[in-house]
């Protein structure tokens, strides 16, 4: 008897160390065994308040339906059960796996063990969620980038916008013909894109060092020259720094305004002047 006492005492030991908990139940749902994490949903003393018993006869009621379905399962599968927490009334998402053992003395029962997946669904939820506003987000970033695309491609300006290291991000297509080329362009067309670039960039990096604030424009003059012609274009480049509500650089967009005309209009005018003369 102190043989059987002494093991009695190691088994609840051992199972009321376990943090799932862990119920034995006959062939009809009636419970034999619980660990301590168990008896917190599925046992209350008389001292305890009405509520409580409530809760915990609900959570039996769940269980053996729940028991019904997975100990007949061959392999044992996992499934999920919702349960009561008797102390607060939340809910609790536990994954349960039953199996049956045979024992000479007690005959047939089941063991379940309940893991709490409570806020791990929460978690995957939450993280679900979050893909979903991502997604919602990446659809409306793409849809006001194409409207930018649509609105800039129509300018007959060329408008390049760079980021705060200076490095172009997008451009109309009248720039990428002024700063892009094929890998199979001419090489004289090559060399007049990178000299475009680098008169280009030299402007940006003036008013990046340069001291703006927001709303502030920079004018300059720049010359250009038409990679399929080779003619030079005056133009005057028109930039603004778009900065955040904190003050923070985001981007600089430049509109080249072609000087073409106004430059052959000086240039008439001055003749027009010399022959009068």
């Amino acid at each position: 008897v102190k043989r059987l006492r002494r093991e009695r005492a190691l088994f609840f030991t051992i199972i009321n160390s376990v943090t799932d908990p862990i119920l034995l139940t006959d062939t009809e749902g009636r419970l034999i065994v619980a660990n301590a994490r168990a008896e917190k949903l599925v046992a209350a003393t008389e001292e305890e308040s009405p509520g409580r018993h409530r809760a915990v006869e609900l959570n039996m009621l769940l269980f053996s339906a729940a028991l019904s379905r997975t100990a007949m399962d061959d392999p044992p599968q996992a499934r999920e059960l919702l349960l009561v927490d008797p102390n607060d009334g939340s809910d609790l998402l536990f994954e349960v796996l039953s199996s049956i053992v045979e024992d000479s003395r007690e005959g047939t029962g089941i063991v379940s063990v309940l893991r709490n997946i409570t806020d791990l669904r929460r978690a995957t939820e939450q993280i679900e969620e979050n893909y979903q506003k991502l997604r919602i987000a990446e659809a409306a970033a793409r849809a006001e980038r194409d409207r930018l695309n649509l609105i800039i491609d129509s300018v007959a300006d060329p408008i390049i916008v760079t980021d705060p290291g200076g490095s172009t991000v997008l451009m109309n297509a009248p720039a990428e013909e002024l700063f892009t080329f094929s890998q199979d362009a001419p090489e004289a067309a090559q060399r007049t894109v990178q000299s475009n670039d680098a008169h280009f960039s030299s402007f940006i990096s003036g008013l990046l060092l340069g001291v703006t604030g927001p709303g502030e424009i920079r004018r300059g003059e720049i010359s250009l020259m038409n990679p399929n012609t080779l003619r030079s274009i005056p133009v005057e480049a028109i930039a603004g720094k778009v900065m955040t509500e904190s003050g923070e650089l985001t981007a600089v967009v430049t509109v080249l305004h072609g000087r073409t005309e106004a430059v052959e209009r000086r240039h008439l005018i001055r003749q027009v002047r010399a022959r009068a003369v």
